[in-house]
């Protein structure tokens, strides 16, 4: 055998070996899926799905073209996404392959798609397509828009040396046309930082329109572990909304969540102040979040935008702490005028405003003798701020929610404060080192504008 013949039989063989490329038929049915009837500016929306499948050998999707229709123009959508629905439920859920995206082309007013890696329809598969629109920030209110696929021509794919036979069903995909609303609006909450077990706690919660449509509803998830106690006022920064008769606010509990419900009839874009009272929880946990939404200009349930954790709240096991004590005067004379004195150092978790809360039990000694803290209704224990006598509050068996020793306190700060008990007359006069008392404190978080 020659070479010239080994050569020539070394090609025939590899024609019979070489893959065989057979048109593939690719299917293509709208589903069930219908865009809203009205679509918020900012949003990713799902407007149309598509079941494709194939039926004779398999096809690999390279892109799509996509048609914008309705009254809005092309800068109006700043974004057209693809993705594989990979379980038909018709929303884009985490997780889920984008296949694609473009802008659109403002001269044609069409969205090239490129799928990159190129999507294959394996024989016999069905898959699910989802068609959504990026709808921008700026777009024109009340405009409508939409999309199609006006025919097979518009889906492409990597068969280059034979033609797929592409069948859309009805011959296009139509998406129908959502009226554009700018419904949105940003929240924050203050304090960002409370104490443990603080009953009556008072919060503010801020919603500043950012869309220019109107909203009449407004949704306050509370999260579990507090407890709501009261809606102490609605407004726009101090001018109240409770004396209008359009205004209605109530609290209800769902999936064991508390809810703060505010409906305002009319309808507003102005800045809304809600201010609450809670009971906090009784153990510590970190950035818990006050979720809010608004409703209005025919959209529901519209999340608020939120910086961060502007909406969050970390309540600490101890928001200050009591790490020192040391006596300034500790001994008296039974003249209902001579007193103890001592100095507290108390350090904060965090950097915060507010008033701490002390609250004291009668004295004791290892006789059973007892001291009260009032004698005659007057105040014998009082607490103080070390550098300002004038804030000062009268000490009790019990906290008294309206009224604290006023700090402002950075993380790791320390202040002091001073303790003092005048021994009243009668008390037993027997000399003695033993007395003793159990004091607890807390700190009220009060709210920033």
């Amino acid at each position: 055998m020659t070479r010239n013949m080994l050569v020539a039989i070394l090609l025939v063989m590899a024609f019979f070996v070489s893959p065989v490329f057979a048109d593939g038929t690719l299917n293509i049915t709208k589903s069930s899926l219908s865009a809203p009837a009205y679509i918020n500016t900012k949003t990713v929306t799902p407007m149309v799905n598509m079941t494709v499948n194939t039926t004779i050998g398999q096809v690999n999707i390279t892109g799509i073209l996509i048609n914008l229709t309705g009254t809005a123009s092309s800068g109006n959508v700043s974004g057209v996404f693809v993705y594989n629905d990979s379980d038909n439920d018709g929303a884009i859920d985490l997780g889920e392959q984008l296949l694609g995206s473009s802008t659109v082309n403002t001269t044609t007013n069409t969205s090239n798609i490129t799928f990159s890696p190129s999507f294959n329809i394996a024989a016999d598969k069905q898959y699910y397509f989802i068609i959504a629109l990026n709808i921008s920030s700026n777009a024109t209110r009340l405009a409508t828009v939409g999309l199609n696929l006006t025919s097979s021509g518009s889906i492409f794919t990597s068969n280059t040396s034979t033609t797929d036979n592409i069948t859309i069903t009805g011959n296009y995909v139509d998406s129908g046309l959502p009226q554009i609303q700018n419904v949105h609006a940003t929240a924050s909450i203050s304090p960002s930082y409370v104490d443990t077990n603080v009953t009556n706690q008072s919060f503010r919660y801020t919603i500043t329109p950012t869309g220019s449509d109107k909203f009449n509803n407004i949704s306050i998830t509370i999260p579990v572990g507090y407890s709501i106690v009261n809606v102490t006022y609605v407004g726009d920064n101090g001018t109240a909304l409770w004396t209008t008769t359009n205004l209605t606010s109530e609290v209800s509990v769902a999936y064991g969540n508390y809810r703060i419900l505010v409906n305002y009839t009319p309808g507003y874009n102005g800045t809304i102040i809600i201010n609450f009272t809670v009971n906090t929880n009784i153990t510590a946990q970190s950035l818990v979040a006050f979720n809010s939404t608004i409703t209005g200009s025919n959209l529901t349930n519209i999340a608020t935008d939120v910086s961060g954790s502007n909406t969050s709240v970390t309540t600490y096991d101890k928001l200050i702490s009591i790490i020192n004590i040391a006596a300034i005067k500790s001994t008296a004379y039974v003249n209902g005028t001579d007193y103890w004195e001592f100095n507290l150092t108390v350090n904060f978790s965090a950097s915060v405003s507010g008033l701490l809360q002390f609250k004291m039990s009668n004295w004791n000694d290892s006789a059973g003798h007892s001291i009260a803290l009032t004698s005659n209704l007057t105040n014998l224990a009082t607490l103080r701020d070390s550098t300002s006598a004038s804030n000062m509050i009268n000490v009790s068996n019990d906290f008294n929610i309206a009224t604290g020793v006023s700090f402002t306190g950075t993380q790791g700060s320390t202040k002091n404060v001073i303790l003092k008990m005048v021994i009243p007359l009668g008390t037993y006069a027997t000399t003695t080192s033993t007395w003793w008392t159990i004091y607890s404190a807390l700190f009220r978080s009060t709210a920033t504008a």
